[in-house]
C-alpha cells in the first residue's frame, strides 16, 4: 500500500496528497491521512492514527479517528507521542 502523492509541510501545517499518505513515527505509530473514502477501510486496519475530511465516525479496528466534523466540534487537535508503540 503507498500513496500516489505525498508532500507533507510541517512548518505551514499544510498536507497536500492525491488519494492518501501514510507516515511512520520513530515510536512505531503510523498515521493516515486519506482523502478519497474508499481507501478509508484500508487505512484504519494499517495505521494508529487516521485523520479524513470524509463524514466517518469511526475506524472498526479502534485506530483513533480524526474528521472534518470532529475538529469543527473541538477546534484543533495536537497528537503527542511520549511511548514507544506497544508491539
Amino acid at each position: 500500500m503507498g500513496g500516489s502523492s505525498c508532500s507533507l509541510r510541517s512548518s505551514s501545517g499544510l498536507a497536500r496528497f492525491s488519494a492518501w499518505c501514510t507516515a511512520t513515527h520513530d515510536s512505531g505509530y503510523v498515521l493516515t491521512i486519506v482523502e478519497n473514502p474508499v481507501y478509508f477501510g484500508a487505512a484504519c486496519d494499517t495505521a494508529d492514527i487516521v485523520a479524513t475530511p470524509a463524514r466517518l465516525t469511526e475506524c472498526r479496528s479502534g485506530a483513533l479517528l480524526f474528521t472534518g466534523e470532529t475538529l469543527r466540534r473541538s477546534g484543533t487537535a495536537e497528537i503527542r507521542i511520549d511511548v514507544e508503540h506497544p508491539s
